[in-house]
């Protein structure tokens, strides 16, 4: 909780990348804002809308650097914006977090590094894995070194597979709602501002 505040003690500025993918963003938000109230500060935040199918591209081309150029960029504007350290809003984003720290205007933090961290103070030496097929045979992008990483044997791919489709699908429908709402947001602030311009208009 404490890190939600600059050393003088006032609101730190939060840097979000978001849109990889909007429902893993609206997970962020939604609990960056429980930690700022249940710590009872206000929540300073910003986020930037990173491309989904690029990261995803990247990933598959194995082009970290590529991917930790867009992300400094939306950095930068963040920076601009006044944040005070950056965070990538999931995990496939993490694919380039050596990369991206080496090149990024602002303080990045690490998801990877921090579970890490946490299975270390609690003393975990053997863990189970579930993800992505990337992230699991990487091992996190090589995050989990100090632990015994148990991964899913082919076999249970029958069980997997439906649950992954159906994450997959529901993520999927809470991305879709969430640009029907950005554009419907859109169109009542149109609306709005053309009313607003007809009424100037009949009573100049």
């Amino acid at each position: 909780r404490s890190s939600l505040a600059r050393i003088d003690g006032s609101a730190m500025h939060i840097g979000l990348i978001g849109g990889i993918g909007p429902a893993a963003t609206a997970f962020y938000y939604k609990n960056l804002v429980r930690l700022a109230a249940d710590a009872n500060r206000e929540l300073e935040l910003t986020i930037a809308h990173a491309h989904m199918p690029t990261l995803m591209q990247n990933i598959a081309a194995g082009a970290p650097q590529k991917q930790a150029g867009i992300f400094a960029a939306h950095a930068q504007t963040l920076k601009r914006a006044g944040a005070d350290l950056l965070g990538v809003s999931s995990i496939a984003g993490h694919f380039c977090s050596r990369e991206l720290k080496a090149i990024s205007p602002l303080p990045v933090v690490d998801a990877i590094s921090a579970l890490a961290a946490e299975l270390a103070r609690r003393k975990l030496k053997r863990i189970a894995l579930f993800g992505t097929r990337v992230a699991m045979q990487s091992r996190l992008y090589g995050g989990l070194s100090k632990v015994d990483v148990v991964l899913p044997e082919d076999h249970m791919d029958p069980i997997i597979e439906p649950i992954r489709a159906k994450v997959d699908n529901l993520t999927e429908k809470l991305d879709k709602f969430l640009d029907s709402q950005a554009e419907a947001a859109k169109k009542a602030e149109e609306d709005a501002f053309q009313r607003s311009f007809e009424d100037r208009v009949a009573a100049a």
